[in-house]
């Protein structure tokens, strides 16, 4: 049977027990009066009818009530068909402008890596440089205090002459 409300459900218990009531009058008359057959016969066709029409209208009711949910149904499959085919040029778009960023990323990479390759044989250069540099230099100061000393040493020598010369001045 159709899908009922309660109202409904009610409606039809209440019919059915109406008719079922009219119709225990009915048999109770007959058996009682005698009367006649036909006549109730109608009268219990007529309630047959109401019930029977009132069976079609749910029935009706639950059509129309199945029609506009497969319509709404419908209508959703359809909107969200149409919003899956809106967001797919995006989705691509997006996966392109992913892959663009990954290849972007890697020639980052590749020339932060070339560029710290160049940092660490400009580091060696001059490290090799720094160390030729104190190198030379220890050599001139080794040069420089080779001459201070053999000054000195001549410093020491013309004083040693010059106090001989003035032992031997005053001497005379």
């Amino acid at each position: 049977m159709a899908e009922m409300t309660f109202l409904e459900s009610f409606r039809f218990i209440d019919t059915y027990t109406e008719a079922v009531l009219k119709l225990r009058e009915a048999s109770h008359a007959i058996q009682r009066n005698g009367a006649d057959l036909k006549e109730w016969e109608a009268k219990g066709k007529l309630i047959k009818d109401k019930i029977q029409k009132e069976i079609d209208a749910l029935n009706k009711e639950r059509t129309q009530t199945l029609k506009k949910r497969n319509d709404e149904e419908e209508c959703l499959l359809t909107r969200g068909r149409e919003a899956e085919a809106s967001i797919k040029p995006i989705l691509a778009e997006a996966k392109e402008t992913q892959e663009a960023l990954d290849v972007v990323a890697k020639q980052l990479k590749y020339a932060l890596e070339d560029k710290a390759k160049v940092i660490e044989s400009a580091k060696s250069e001059v490290k090799k440089i720094l160390f030729e540099a104190k190198s030379e230099a220890n050599q001139i100061k080794t040069e420089i205090e080779k001459k201070r000393l053999h000054s000195e040493d001549r410093l020491l020598a013309v004083e040693t002459k010059i106090k001989t010369l003035k032992d031997g001045l005053n001497n005379l």
